[in-house]
């Protein structure tokens, strides 16, 4: 049954995400994305390790790992993070950037397909206009964010770009991983502390094939910890607590408000008027994600 709590630790991480996308914009913009990346999975990954020794050494008791399990959560957690930096990092152009975006946010259309495929949740007929709705309206979000017109944006989706499988490969693979996360969270503890350091090490790696200039400032010095506590070290972890004892189901169509709710923050933090598209945004995505949730027989 799903907890109460792991559906508002959930949530929590959606919040963090949302509101910190445009910080994550502006120290990559200072000092690179893969250099962003490894350093703040690093630093969090260490945290995380340090403080699972610390737990498992103040209450010392048998671990349920199963390798099986931990090898295949690590390999799609970290499959994501390489997928997403690498289509971020190698996008030629702005437009490429937010086609890769674009096909990140997918993610919770993903979710509810593997739900379905591998909880046995059960879907009627209004998941397909729901899931339609909610991705117009992720859509909509992103490109009025952009300030640029939607064709525009749309002509960015060359299928010979490698980008454009880099941004679906991630929509793809943070689906899988939460739901199969959750469908062998009785099996197997989290190998969370793990993923992140592995993480870390492998942005790290790549670094040095795609060489970056960084621009080390106050500033960025306190985005990359901001970046590192909130919505890495703690966002991750709730999204964990959330997608193994919370309500998935209600998770993931939540999952499309992301993007608008990103959007609102940054006109927030830069004290912008929202374009009217936003609020046209909104309600697309919440009709979709209602149609979505209500679509799903069996809430996992």
């Amino acid at each position: 049954m799903a907890s109460l709590a792991g559906t508002g630790a959930g949530f929590l991480a959606l919040l963090f995400w949302a509101m910190t996308i445009g910080l994550s914009r502006s120290l990559m913009e200072k000092i690179g994305t893969f250099t962003a990346g490894s350093l703040i999975f690093l630093m969090a990954g260490s945290i995380s390790c340090l403080r699972y020794y610390l737990r498992r050494k103040a209450t010392p008791g048998r671990r349920r790992f199963s390798p099986l399990v931990v090898t295949g959560c690590g390999l799609l957690f970290v499959a994501y993070m390489v997928f997403l930096y690498s289509g971020i990092g190698l996008a030629g152009s702005k437009l490429a950037v937010l086609a890769v975006a674009l096909l990140n946010y997918l993610w919770p259309t993903f979710i509810i397909l593997f739900s379905i495929l591998l909880l046995g949740s059960r879907a009627n007929w209004l998941i397909l206009p729901g899931v339609v709705v909610a991705t117009s309206g992720t859509g909509l979000a992103v490109t009025a964010a952009s300030g640029l017109p939607a064709k525009e944006l749309f002509s960015a989706f060359n299928p010979n770009n490698p980008v454009f499988f880099l941004g679906l490969g991630a929509g793809i693979t943070w689906g899988l991983y939460s739901v199969v996360t959750r469908k062998f969270a009785q099996v197997s503890d989290s190998g969370l502390p793990f993923y992140l350091l592995a993480t870390g090490l492998l942005l790290g790696l790549l670094r040095y094939f795609f060489p970056e200039q960084s621009r080390w400032s106050l500033t960025a010095w306190g985005e990359l910890s901001f970046m590192v506590i909130f919505p890495t070290l703690l966002a991750y972890n709730l999204w964990e607590t959330g997608i193994r004892r919370g309500n998935i189901a209600l998770l993931s169509t939540v999952s499309y408000l992301v993007p608008v709710l990103s959007t609102l923050a940054s006109c927030a933090y830069l004290r912008v008027k929202p374009a009217p598209a936003i609020w046209v945004a909104s309600l697309l995505v919440a009709t979709g994600a209602a149609l979505c949730h209500f679509s799903l027989k069996k809430n996992c």
